[in-house]
């Protein structure tokens, strides 16, 4: 039980929990406010958005009237959240979910809050306050037969009051109160509407549904055939992925928000509710490693589709596969100051040879798993690795966005594009007439790397050709097939990584960004991979209970962390540290069940 506690307004990143449908999500703070929610999409403008502007933002809250403590946790096995609040005349539990039929979406959204007493009575409010398109459109509230409703544009929300008082407007916003005692259930629904006619569900209905969507989590959950460590953990990665991942197209975000900062005051704020190329290639292993493969079979087509869009392959793309990302600065607050709050991601228009790598790696992990690709795919792969023929030696961007350079990282995952390529080709599973040069090219990358990336004075591979910088996404080579995970200049690597960048459990990117952002979160989860694929099981296992120690209540991860408070900094939960999470877990199992 805990008090929760927000500081200028703003609650602990931490302290968010989600909850999502596959097309929107919310993320709910311990004191039971809504403070984020995009609509009809997560990449659409916002509606809650008090998480980047404390006094103005939208909210969507329901809590006691009096003092409370807190507890919280995810309905076992389900995306469904429920938080526990105690106060000094009793006690009661609030079920929070985005709802589906089944898990097929509804023609609108539907956010349902269930109250139910445990003991005493309790006097609850509620408020509604909706800021549209971040503000710039005004809203306009009503109430007709004793439903609210806010309108704006072709948008409408409105809010059912089953026992949870008689709602009134103040302007554009909402509110109720109502007394929670023994023997009863009351409902609180948010349904939002665009440009469809408001068709308001009973009761029963919504009741109904809210059951369906718990059963429909925990059959997706119990369906997971992971028996490993980490049980818990690795289930409540898939479910969060689940929630990340687009459910009519299969594109993967990156996380549901924008904007929450690297550094508390800094200007590293960005928006990534898009699909990054780079997570959808962890995503292929991680989630064939516990046997998912319809969506990986989705993600795969998602990706292969949006890269053949434009003549580079582009590091992201929305979730519909476009690629452009209109760019533009919001003029609010942002967390805790933290501005620029943007819309967009200029990081679009970089080389990054990496996510040639990824695409090859993604489609290379899908046949592993004893699946094929259907021609058009099979093409795809094929031409991808002639792209890489014509550009690996390029400058490019790198998988951190940082300035044109030759990164070491770049090249590697270059040379794991056509080492998966040339055994694509072998199984027939890709066309081979590119496969001569794809050999050729290969080898030239590997002689480049050895000669130029790495430095007898750092015993490591090196950010880039000529740097003495160090870069913690090297720990991926292992995991690619470029390195042996026990060879000499590997093991010397990782242990300079972990001397140089690590703080306890905590790893930063780089040594040239270190300072000014807190650990990147899915590096330290790298480097237990690269100590399980060596053997080094003690130690795997050592570091990933460090860091399921960080997590937050739920168990959520955001991108980064600071490495003294544990406070999480950047955007979540984060779908990159989520699935490398699952990744180091099971190469811990497999590294166990081997040395057996």
């Amino acid at each position: 039980m805990r008090t929760p506690e927000r500081q200028s307004g703003y609650a602990p990143i931490a302290d968010y929990a989600a909850i999502g449908d596959g097309r929107c999500l919310a993320l709910v703070a311990p004191d039971g406010a809504i403070d984020w929610l995009c609509l009809p999409e997560l990449d659409a403008p916002p509606v809650l958005w008090r998480l980047l502007h404390a006094n103005g933002g939208g909210f969507f809250v329901l809590q006691p009237r009096e003092d409370f403590g807190v507890e919280r946790r995810y309905t076992d096995d389900s995306n469904l959240l429920e938080t526990v609040f105690s106060t000094s005349s009793g006690t009661v539990k609030v079920t929070d979910g985005l709802l589906t039929d089944g898990g097929a979406l509804l023609p609108w959204t539907e956010l349902v809050r269930k109250i139910e007493t445990i003991e005493g009575e309790v006097e609850l409010e509620w408020r509604l306050e909706a800021r549209p398109r971040w503000g710039q459109v005004e809203a306009k509230a009503s109430i007709r037969e004793d439903v609210a409703f806010v309108e704006w544009e072709d948008d409408a929300i409105a809010i059912l009051t089953y026992g949870c008082g008689k709602p009134r407007t103040h302007g554009a916003d909402v509110s109720g109160r109502f007394t929670a005692g023994r023997g009863e259930a009351w409902l609180l629904a948010l349904l939002y509407f665009h440009d469809i006619p408001y068709g308001l569900p009973p009761r029963a209905e919504l009741e109904g549904r809210l059951s369906r969507t718990r059963t429909y989590w925990q059959t997706y959950a119990r369906e997971i055939p992971y028996d490993g460590p980490w049980r818990g953990a690795v289930r409540r990665s898939v479910l969060a992925q689940r929630m990340l991942t687009h459910s009519r197209t299969g594109a993967i975000a990156a996380a549901p928000t924008t904007s929450l900062p690297e550094r508390i005051g800094g200007d590293r704020n960005w928006d990534y509710r898009f699909s990054w190329v780079r997570d959808t290639s962890l995503a292929l292993e991680s989630l064939l490693a516990v046997r998912l493969s319809v969506e990986c079979e989705r993600s795969l087509a998602w990706v292969l589709e949006a890269s053949g869009r434009g003549d580079l392959m582009q590091p992201m793309y929305t979730l519909h596969g476009e690629p452009d990302l209109p760019r533009e600065d919001v003029d609010v607050e942002g967390y805790l100051g933290s501005k620029p709050v943007r819309v967009g991601n200029d990081a679009q228009d970089q080389l990054q040879l990496g996510c040639y790598g990824d695409v090859v790696d993604a489609a290379f992990r899908f046949c592993e798993a004893g699946h094929f690709l259907d021609p058009a795919s099979a093409k795809r792969v094929a031409e991808l690795a002639d792209d890489v023929c014509e550009l690996w030696q390029r400058e490019d961007a790198g998988i951190w966005e940082l300035d044109p350079r030759p990164y070491t990282q770049s090249k590697m995952a270059c040379w794991a594009a056509l080492d998966h390529a040339l055994d694509l080709a072998d199984k027939d599973r890709i066309p081979a007439d590119g496969a001569k040069r794809w050999r050729q090219e290969r080898e030239a990358i590997r002689e480049w790397v050895e000669s130029n990336c790495w430095s007898d004075d750092r015993q490591a591979y090196v950010m880039c050709a000529g740097s003495r910088e160090l870069d913690a996404s090297v720990l991926l080579a292992a995991r690619w097939g470029y390195a042996d995970p026990n060879g000499e200049r590997f093991s010397a690597t990782v242990e300079t990584l972990r001397r140089e960048l690590a703080v306890g459990p905590f790893m930063y990117r780089t040594t040239e960004l270190r300072g000014q952002e807190g650990c990147f979160l899915a590096c330290s989860f790298w480097l237990v991979d690269a100590y399980a694929r060596a053997g080094r099981t003690g130690e795997a296992r050592e570091l990933m209970e460090e860091l399921l120690d960080a997590g937050s209540d739920v168990g959520l991860f955001a991108e980064q962390i600071d490495p003294d408070s544990r406070a999480f900094l950047g955007n979540t939960p984060q779908a990159l540290t989520h699935l490398s999470l699952i990744l180091a877990a099971v190469s811990v199992m497999r590294a166990e069940r081997n040395a057996i």
